[in-house]
């Protein structure tokens, strides 16, 4: 882990301006994830079953296909459970308050590059309600001011689209670290270089 991060920080020092994607680069989303199905389901279910739910809904989703649309619909079904979704999914959205800070897996990455007076962002796709929460439970702007949400119900483009690079009061060779190839795509539309991460090589073995 800590060669992981200790190359990853080497070559970020050779660029004045760095962004940051925000789920599974930061942070890792299981983390989160985990923390609200937990909630939801032991209040729902009580502590023993609402946990062994929450452990499989993050089993279904993390081998499911990106934008599987009917993972609640299917896991109630399958788990033989009455679930009412558009619930869950508003639950899933704004969550009660929760601190994941110590799972902020990059903070001393950050604090390091903040420190040698680099200027740092955020640039993130995802719904308002949710990326706020994840960034509050994080205490993001604590350590990174500017931060981007671009939300499909927003008037700003969503990653790809290099729109947002206007907005962004960054100075110098930039570039951006994210972990998925769309990541790469927004770094090349914006003109920025681009370092592609995997979050498992800094989670604590």
């Amino acid at each position: 882990m800590m060669s992981c991060m200790y190359e990853l920080l080497a070559e970020l020092r050779l660029y004045d301006s760095i962004g940051f994607d925000l789920d599974d680069t930061l942070y890792a989303q299981i983390d989160y994830d985990a923390e609200v199905y937990s909630l939801y389901f032991e209040d729902r279910f009580g502590p023993a079953k609402g946990r062994e739910l929450a452990e499989k809904i993050i089993f279904k989703k993390q081998y499911s296909p990106k934008g599987y649309t009917r993972l609640f619909d299917d896991f109630a079904k399958d788990e033989g459970i009455s679930l009412d979704v558009k619930e869950l999914v508003a639950f899933y959205r704004n969550p009660p308050a929760f601190n994941l800070r110590k799972k902020l897996l990059l903070a001393e990455v950050i604090l390091a590059l903040r420190n040698e007076g680099k200027f740092l962002f955020v640039c993130t796709n995802g719904h308002q309600s949710t990326q706020e929460h994840k960034i509050n439970t994080l205490e993001l702007r604590t350590l990174i001011p500017y931060i981007y949400i671009l939300s499909p119900e927003g008037n700003i483009p969503m990653k790809p689209s290099p729109v947002i690079k206007s907005m962004i009061p960054y100075c110098g060779k930039t570039v951006y670290v994210g972990d998925q190839d769309s990541d790469n795509a927004f770094a090349r539309n914006c003109g920025f270089d681009f370092i592609k991460i995997n979050i498992s090589d800094y989670v604590q073995k």
